[in-house]
């Protein structure tokens, strides 16, 4: 209970940032929304740069007749509870290990809308130190995000994948995100990281240069993350979720198209996203360079064969199968209670060539 409360203050702290994204009218759909860290990570922009264009947004959530709230928790594992108490509707991108476990324990909770399409977690070090392989760890302590975060269980999964006993051949710490990992990694507090896409490419831009280390295992478990929600929200107000992904698909045909423009709007939204020394233009770089990390594991655009969102049931049972024989779920939980596709023809319904060219024509 005590535990619980914590997470609950930490939230309370980030929404005093809150962005509270108005629709058109006094009568717009509410959604509330969490993101699984209490930052304004740039890595979220595909959440944020919908917002009001009074606030500086491009309106996608007021085209959708939608006022969105936005807060924040700290890990996949804090948003997971959030969503399953029904105090969220919707979550952003969460690791699917903590997704599972809550599925497994009752929790009414599902992914209506995959964000990764393979594998976003490594283990890192280093490309200067002696390590190349997950066995060369042995003894080590590997850093992570929070003990929350899905990096635990995936270090974990990568050791035992890799022959060592996770429980004692390999330690695990909380050294946040950023500067304060990359702090703790040069002073030798931790070997590297086991961090996602976005948290290693954010290391990167501060100047860091990792060896990338995984297992064969860990590669074909290929669903890492998405955005998850509570089932009662998705069975009693459908239209608002099918307009609630709606919106964040027109806004991923944005940010592929046009990058550079979807960090500088998330700028603009969270001033405090923006970097407050250093050459401006290289900001710009390093910040596109980490939205472009993720856009590498995600639908591409160009790709025609499947629709955003969407996720195919025989990867999904693959998924499950390799987190049960790694420890990472108790139970091989079925792959129906874990995922649903009714939202994906309504949520890509929408001019695709129309947002491509918005995004070719956005000026600040």
């Amino acid at each position: 209970m005590r535990k619980q409360g914590l997470v609950l203050a930490v939230i309370f702290i980030f929404a005093l940032g809150v962005l509270s994204i108005p629709g058109k009218a006094a009568a717009a759909d509410k959604v509330r929304l969490s993101f699984a860290t209490t930052s304004f990570a740039i890595w979220f922009n595909k959440m944020t740069i919908g917002v009001s264009k009074r606030k500086g947004g491009l309106g996608f959530y007021e085209d959708e007749g939608l006022d969105v709230v936005i807060t924040g928790a700290p890990g996949s594992s804090a948003v997971v509870k959030l969503a399953g108490a029904g105090q969220v509707d919707v979550t952003g991108p969460a690791g699917y290990v903590t997704l599972i476990t809550g599925v497994d324990k009752g929790l009414p909770i599902t992914t209506p809308w995959i964000e990764t399409r393979q594998n976003i977690f490594f283990v890192v070090v280093p490309e200067s130190s002696k390590f190349m392989t997950m066995r060369d760890l042995k003894g080590k302590t590997i850093g992570v995000y929070s003990m929350g975060s899905d990096g635990v269980p995936m270090a974990k999964a990568m050791a035992q994948d890799a022959g060592l006993n996770p429980k004692t051949d390999i330690s695990v710490a909380p050294i946040g995100l950023g500067a304060q990992a990359v702090n703790a990694i040069q002073s030798g507090q931790v070997v590297g990281g086991s961090y996602w896409d976005t948290g290693i490419a954010m290391m990167e831009v501060l100047g860091l240069k990792f060896r990338y280390i995984t297992t064969p295992g860990v590669s074909k478990a290929a669903y890492s993350s998405g955005f998850l929600a509570n089932t009662n929200f998705l069975k009693n107000k459908r239209s608002v979720a099918v307009r609630f992904f709606r919106a964040i698909a027109k806004a991923d045909v944005f940010l592929q198209t046009n990058p550079e423009a979807s960090v500088k709007i998330h700028w603009k939204l969270y001033p405090i996203s923006k970097p407050k020394t250093g050459d401006p233009a290289k900001n710009l770089r390093g910040q596109v360079h980490i939205v472009k990390a993720r856009i590498r594991n995600v639908k591409k655009l160009e790709d025609k064969t499947i629709k955003f969102g969407w996720m195919d049931k025989n990867v999904w049972q693959d998924t499950v199968d390799f987190y049960h024989k790694m420890g990472m779920i108790k139970s091989r939980v079925p792959v129906g209670k874990i995922f649903t596709n009714d939202l994906i023809d309504d949520g890509n319904n929408f001019d695709h060539n129309k947002v491509i060219q918005m995004a070719k024509d956005w000026k600040e």
